[in-house]
C-alpha cells in the first residue's frame, strides 16, 4: 500500500471541506432561499446508509427464501428499531429511529439514493 503524504491528506481535505460551502445548484436554480449545502445532502445520504440495516442485528437478515410477508417483516424491523433506538437516549433514539423510517419511505431524493447503492 502506497504511503500517503501528509500535505496531499491536508489538501484533500481543504477540498473536500469546500462541499460545506457550496449550494447545490438545483436549489440555487430554483431560487429557493437557505437552502442546504452539498455537504448536507451528502451526510444526509451516509445517515441512512448508516442506520438502514440496523434492526437485523435483532430481527437478522431476512430475504424472500424466508418466507416471511413483506408486511410482516416491516413490522418486526420496525419493532427491532423502536427497542434498538430506545438504548441511546431522548435526542438520538428518535434521530435514528426518524433516519430508518425515511429511508424505509423512500420518499426523498437521498433515500432513494441510498436505496439503489
Amino acid at each position: 500500500m502506497e504511503a500517503l503524504n501528509p500535505d496531499s491528506i491536508i489538501k484533500f481535505l481543504n477540498l473536500v471541506n469546500n462541499l460545506k460551502h457550496t449550494s447545490r445548484r438545483g436549489w440555487e436554480l430554483c431560487k429557493i432561499q437557505n437552502h442546504e449545502h452539498i455537504a448536507g445532502h451528502m451526510f444526509k445520504c451516509l445517515q441512512l446508509a448508516l442506520v438502514h440495516d440496523l434492526a437485523e442485528c435483532i430481527v437478522g437478515d431476512i430475504t424472500p427464501k424466508d418466507n416471511i410477508p413483506e408486511d410482516k417483516k416491516h413490522a418486526m424491523e420496525d419493532e427491532a428499531m423502536k427497542e434498538l433506538t430506545a438504548h441511546v437516549g431522548s435526542e438520538i433514539g428518535p434521530l435514528i429511529y426518524n433516519l430508518y423510517k425515511e429511508y424505509e419511505a423512500k420518499e426523498t431524493p437521498e433515500a432513494k439514493f441510498v436505496k439503489k447503492i
